[in-house]
């Protein structure tokens, strides 16, 4: 069995190219990404590749992230730290997750009317097809 040293605190899923995946950073370096993608016979996710993170600012808060797939690009989002209400974006540009890729003049997205009830320790993100959806816990 191998051992990735993988930052279990958060992880991302999403589903592309028929296959749901399982994303998590590599322990101590945000740079990296781990990508498991299910297998239907094993029935369970194996290991698929490591890919690059680049270009995101240095306050970028790693322990609030998330990915989606919006049927074009794949897509990821970080909080800035000490911040509750803007988070970075980047996209993957087909070697790399680079911030601000594919963001055109949105690279800092901004959340507005957020109930003061809100954990925004924990977030996830999708995209349903037409939509771009934010979701968190509440306290």
């Amino acid at each position: 069995m191998m051992r990735i040293p993988a930052d279990t605190s958060s992880f991302s899923m999403l589903y592309g190219e028929e296959y749901y995946r399982v994303y998590l950073r590599q322990l101590g370096n945000p740079n990296k990404l781990y990508q498991f993608l299910w297998d239907q016979e094993a029935e369970s996710y194996v290991f698929g590749d490591t890919l690059a993170v680049s270009g995101f600012p240095d306050d970028t808060d790693w322990s609030r992230w998330s990915m989606l797939n919006d049927g074009n690009d794949y897509r990821i989002y970080a909080f800035k730290l000490g911040s509750n209400n803007e988070f970075y974006q980047g996209a993957w540009n087909g070697s790399e997750y680079k911030y601000g890729y594919y963001s055109a003049n949105c690279q800092v997205l901004t959340l507005e009317n957020t109930p003061s009830n809100s954990n925004l320790a924990s977030i996830a993100m999708l995209h349903d097809g037409s939509e771009y959806r934010f979701y968190m816990q509440t306290l």
